[in-house]
């Protein structure tokens, strides 16, 4: 295959080489079977975290698993303020100067995938693309603005959001080809009337759909040598809902807490593990309104979450609804949810539903606390045999989500580039 390069832009893959897994680590481990050599450049800061790594270099080079990963050097931020927007910043400038200067040691890349948490990657993948004349794909995994539009934000009428509408239509326009992870990704374009049948200059045909997923095989072996051994997932004796993700303030989880007060049954009892800055509120509010059945239960590593995951009853999906998830959802923990073989229960409510679609488990019958306690007791009468066939078709279900899969029809894309 001679050396095929691909260049992965994503700012906040220091995470990945920490935790040694994440969407781009696992699609750059299958492209290396397939005989491609990923490079990975992210930011020495870390995402959602106080802490960079040290750098006076502007790049550092790692290797891990034959990923190569360029870390560039970028400002520091705490929170979302105007730290973050220099950081952003900075990393737009930093990368396009490391990768020019990187190219001219290691060659020029076969292909360039460039992906959003931010739209300033993608533009920085473009611009690099065009400069040293290879395919740049432009990888959406956030619809800036509207998701901040739908948070309250931004406005929609703010100038800053005419700005950044203007930029994602760019993106969209000069990109070679376009991966959105959420399945609604044409949709969202001829709704905007960007596309040409609408009289917009987008062509439908470049746009994609790869949704983030799970290494099956690493789940398995993760459950086998991981097994959890926490006490109330061992003794029987409760119905476990099994959170597992960020604990934020936008993650809503009070009110999971008032679903969990509304509950009758003293046998059902909501579990939650994860990070963030609205845990110690949490522990506090259990504590005050002396509430039995929610626990939370601390921090683990990635590779403990498949053995919690694999003994809980049902796993629960929880955030904020918002108008943008009409054109369906990427959350990671779905897939490690689904490759748990698990009921899953979702209290958001999606276009494209990959739980509805696979018969993996139910969304929630309304948007309310009690709401949710009554789907919690229909879960509890639910029989045993409906809880295995919902778990089984969990199983069945991930493999379209399998990272080999999902990188297969990623290399497609570059290879169809080359023609």
């Amino acid at each position: 295959m001679g050396e095929k390069k691909i260049w992965i832009l994503n700012h906040y893959a220091t995470v990945a080489l920490e935790q040694r897994g994440g969407r781009h680590y696992w699609m750059a481990k299958e492209l290396v079977k397939k005989g491609y050599q990923p490079v990975v450049f992210c930011a020495n800061t870390v995402h959602n975290s106080d802490c960079s790594a040290e750098q006076k270099e502007k790049y550092v080079l790692k290797k891990q698993d034959d990923i190569t990963f360029v870390i560039v050097k970028s400002t520091p931020y705490k929170g979302n303020g105007i730290s973050r927007i220099r950081n952003i910043l900075s990393f737009y400038r930093n990368v396009k100067n490391v990768a020019g200067k990187y190219a001219k040691l290691d060659g020029k890349p076969y292909a360039i995938l460039a992906s959003s948490v931010h739209p300033l990657a993608c533009v920085a993948g473009i611009q690099l693309g065009k400069k040293i004349k290879c395919p740049c794909i432009a990888e959406i995994r956030d619809l800036w603005p509207k998701e901040l539009i739908d948070m309250g934000a931004l406005k929609e009428t703010h100038p800053v959001a005419k700005i950044l509408y203007s930029l994602e239509k760019w993106i969209y326009c000069k990109a070679d080809a376009v991966v959105f992870t959420m399945e609604g990704g044409k949709k969202y374009i001829a709704d905007q009337k960007w596309d040409k049948a609408n009289g917009g200059n987008i062509d439908l045909n470049k746009i994609f759909y790869i949704n983030n997923g799970v290494d099956i095989k690493e789940f398995e072996e993760n459950a086998q040598k991981y097994p959890s051994m926490d006490e109330d997932l061992n003794d029987g004796k409760h119905f476990n809902f099994v959170y597992t993700g960020s604990i934020r303030r936008t993650n809503n989880i009070d009110t999971l807490v008032d679903a969990a007060k509304e509950l009758k049954n003293n046998n059902i009892q909501v579990l939650l593990w994860g990070a963030g800055d609205y845990v110690e509120t949490i522990q506090k509010r259990i504590e005050a309104e002396k509430i039995t059945n929610v626990k939370y239960k601390g921090v683990v590593k990635k590779c403990e979450v498949p053995g919690i995951l694999k003994k809980s009853d049902v796993n629960i999906i929880h955030w904020n609804d918002m108008d943008t998830l009409k054109y369906g959802c990427s959350y990671n923990k779905m897939f490690e949810y689904l490759a748990a073989g698990r009921p899953i229960y979702s209290t958001v409510h999606v276009g494209y539903s990959i739980i509805k679609d696979g018969h993996c488990g139910m969304e929630a019958s309304g948007r309310t606390a009690k709401d949710y306690a009554s789907d919690m007791q229909k879960y509890y009468e639910m029989s045993e045999e409906e809880k295995i066939k919902l778990g089984n078709n969990s199983k069945q279900k991930v493999k379209e989500f399998d990272f080999g899969v999902l990188t297969q029809k990623l290399v497609t894309i570059i290879e169809n580039l080359q023609k």
